[in-house]
């Protein structure tokens, strides 16, 4: 028992230094009132959040939708997975759920995950939510937030930073800089996504990935050729998948007057190069001649299993994967559809990282009843954090 109340306690304090990361108001007056004092001006003109620049904007509609959301999933879930169904995620749990049923699905299009949980910090700070702490917080609507839905009442709110979904962020390293992305189209991409998947019945990222995804965004590629330059695309997927993304991609552009880019900005030789040339330690990995990790990503390309690739390189399949997380580490693209735990399993892993948290992987294979290997893990966290996931 009193292990049990420490382990609480232990979780209360992680999540109140969370919170204090996070917070999008004064700092000083969260110190003040943890130790039991009052503060009660808005701005202490000391710390980071106060001396910070503010952009302000009319929150009001992107207010009610969240209240709502939460109101609509019964008030049971964290901040994550209220995003998730504003935004339109396919998580597994979601769908599960009857989520995306709601009124409230996928009915936010202007904020990314990260944006709309930023807002949701600025709404605990203003008395419209409360956050239920425990081993897996949930967010309430209060009275004030009731009232607010209520008497339609309009809310004045820092604009938030741009959440992963709203900025370019498909590298790491000096090529990130370079590598911006058409937003509007990206969402239309994401819907063509969604469409073929669902009609063959598979998951999302089994057609692209949101880092290949985005960099058809970037480039605008409008022949067949240009689409076989993004990372990610192979043979079988330009053959299956060209046509229709290259079409979508060609009537946006025209649209618009946007040119292919593809030529002007080759990625491959951005990736390889990593935004600098003629300097051997800036290449990424992969891009080193000899390097072990180049001969585990061009296995991988020819879409072998990881014990496959393990087998010919007379390596351990952990070594593999340590390989593979060090690639997407250095901002390298890799397309690890194949090489995934199967969609369910896959599904139920990812699950797990929501509720725990993907930093280590022994909270998630508790959760799942260590019924999963951590080699599986693994390999989903990757997947996870080169596709921006849990944002």
């Amino acid at each position: 028992m009193a292990d049990a109340v420490e382990q609480r306690n232990a979780r209360l304090k992680l999540a109140q230094m969370v919170q204090f990361a996070e917070l999008p108001t004064c700092r000083r007056r969260y110190i003040l009132e943890y130790f039991g004092e009052s503060w009660t001006a808005d701005n202490c003109g000391g710390c980071d959040v106060c001396l910070a620049e503010s952009d302000d904007c009319d929150a009001t509609e992107v207010v009610q939708k969240i209240l709502s959301a939460i109101i609509r999933t019964g008030q049971r879930f964290g901040a994550l997975h209220i995003a998730q169904v504003l935004t339109g995620s396919q998580e597994k749990r979601i769908l599960e759920l009857g989520h995306h049923q709601l009124s409230v699905y996928g009915i936010v299009q202007d904020f990314g995950r990260a944006e709309l949980r930023e807002l949701m910090g600025h709404l605990q700070a203003k008395g419209l939510l409360a956050r239920n702490e425990g081993e897996f917080p949930t967010l309430a609507v209060t009275d004030k937030g009731r009232r607010f839905l209520q008497e339609r009442q309009k809310l004045t709110l820092p604009r938030p930073k741009p959440g992963a979904e709203a900025v370019p962020m498909p590298l790491a390293g000096p090529a990130a800089a370079a590598m911006e992305y058409d937003t509007a189209l990206f969402g239309e991409l994401r819907s063509l996504r969604r469409q073929l998947a669902e009609a063959q019945d598979v998951p999302a990222f089994v057609i692209f990935g949101d880092v290949s995804l985005r960099q058809m965004a970037s480039v605008f590629p409008q022949s067949l050729d240009s689409f076989a330059q993004i990372p990610g695309v192979g043979a079988a997927k330009l053959e299956q998948y060209g046509p229709r993304f290259v079409a979508a991609i060609r009537q946006y552009a025209a649209a618009r007057g946007i040119a292919d880019h593809t030529a002007a900005r080759p990625l491959a030789a951005a990736l390889s190069r990593g935004g600098r040339e003629g300097e051997a330690r800036q290449q990424p990995l992969a891009a080193r001649r000899g390097s072990t990790y180049a001969t585990t990503r061009a296995l991988l390309e020819q879409k072998l299993s990881i014990a496959e690739i393990a087998r010919r390189r007379n390596l351990a399949e952990q070594t593999i994967i340590g390989h593979l997380e060090r690639l997407t580490m250095q901002g390298e693209t890799l397309d690890l559809a194949h090489a995934l735990p199967a969609a369910e399993r896959f599904a139920q892993i990812n699950a797990a990282f929501d509720a725990c948290g993907d930093e280590f992987l022994n909270p998630a294979w508790e959760r799942l009843g260590r019924q999963f290997t951590y080699d599986e893990l693994r390999l989903a966290r990757i997947w996870r954090r080169q596709e921006g996931w849990g944002e």
